[in-house]
């Protein structure tokens, strides 16, 4: 069940928040002294409309000036005379990590940021979920010795593999799946299709430029998707050596077993949501698939945060398709057994 905020506003310094059903509404209006000019962005840097479902026009080197960003900021947005938008379009600026901008000056990141009205990887993981309106429940464990590491029956194990024995206890069946186990099922589905129409998957017919969302292409790619969940094995045969060199953490059995999990009519619902919107990339999927009465997807955490590719799957995928999406915090067991429902 989603837990949308209510309509209501805040006022931080010269940050103005009002909550909507959408998110939390920005409007960043920035004084630079040094300059004398008052720069705005009236956008919703929160807003947790999926991607596609945003329209806003190409930002100008204008736009960013009249915003009050830094020059060197602006430079870095636009690194050549003929690039006529921004590098990284504003509305994107508060989901994107910090690794994104390596190498980038201080102070230009620190711009950016600043009108962006923060990180969305720098919030604590409550006040993440409670701005996706997405359930945290925690799990208290104990800690091996070994770093990162957690003991499961006396035995040393990921974070990950510990929530899922966990939930697994309860009558849960699932797979540690993240964005490997779907990455390796889009990465044969793309195989199938190059072989079946000698086209590539996400291009045009032309093969030079992405595709063009339309039901007949999608039609197209789902012939592909259905040929290989009739037969993983041979679609995975036919390019064994190359499948072999590209999963380093997966391997068929993990595909068969995602498969039987999440079921065939998910894997072709949620292609075509994909398909039809352009959001080929798999990354930020949650670690978990489950099965009990209904399919699941949980997100495990122990000291890390969700990532801007994670806030955004949730965006794309999980409020769109109503699913049944969460995140389980992992806690050394120094206090009582939490007894929320997992």
């Amino acid at each position: 069940m989603w837990t949308f905020f209510t309509t209501s506003s805040t006022s931080v310094g010269s940050i103005s928040l009002g909550r909507t059903p959408y998110g939390i509404r920005i409007k960043y209006e920035l004084l630079h002294g040094r300059r004398g000019c008052m720069g705005r962005l009236d956008i919703d840097f929160r807003d947790l409309r999926p991607q596609y479902d945003i329209e806003i026009a190409a930002t100008t080197r204008h736009d960013l000036k009249k915003a009050g960003c830094r020059e060197e900021t602006i430079a870095k947005m636009f690194p050549h005379r003929s690039v006529i938008t921004a590098l990284v379009p504003p509305e994107s600026w508060f989901w994107t990590d910090r690794s994104w901008f390596v190498g980038w000056p201080k102070q230009v990141v620190d711009d950016i940021y600043g009108i962006a009205g923060g990180c969305f990887a720098d919030m604590s993981v409550e006040d993440q979920t409670h701005l996706l309106g997405v359930e945290i429940v925690q799990l208290r464990g104990k800690r091996s010795d070994r770093h990162g590491l957690w003991l499961s029956g006396g035995d040393p194990v990921t974070v990950e593999q510990y929530a899922l024995e966990a939930l697994e206890k309860e009558g849960r069946r699932g797979i540690f799946c993240e964005n490997h186990v779907p990455s390796a099922l889009s990465l044969m589905t793309k195989k199938r299709y190059e072989a079946l129409f000698n086209l590539w998957l996400g291009f045009d017919d032309d093969k030079r430029r992405p595709y063009t969302p339309s039901a007949v292409y999608t039609e197209r790619a789902v012939v592909a998707l259905r040929d290989v969940l009739r037969d993983p094995e041979a679609a995975y045969e036919k390019h064994r050596l190359y499948f072999e060199k590209l999963w380093d953490k997966t391997s068929l059995s993990d595909v068969f077993e995602y498969i039987s999990i999440v079921s065939e009519d998910f894997i072709e619902t949620q292609f075509r949501h994909r398909m039809d919107r352009n959001l080929l990339a798999v990354s930020g999927s949650p670690d978990l698939a489950l099965r009990a009465e209904h399919l699941q997807f949980r997100e495990v955490k122990a000291m890390d945060r969700m990532l801007g590719s994670q806030g955004l799957w949730v965006k794309n995928f999980a409020r769109p398709l109503s699913l049944d999406y969460g995140v389980v915090l992992v806690r050394s067991c120094v206090a009582r057994q939490v007894s929320r429902t997992l």
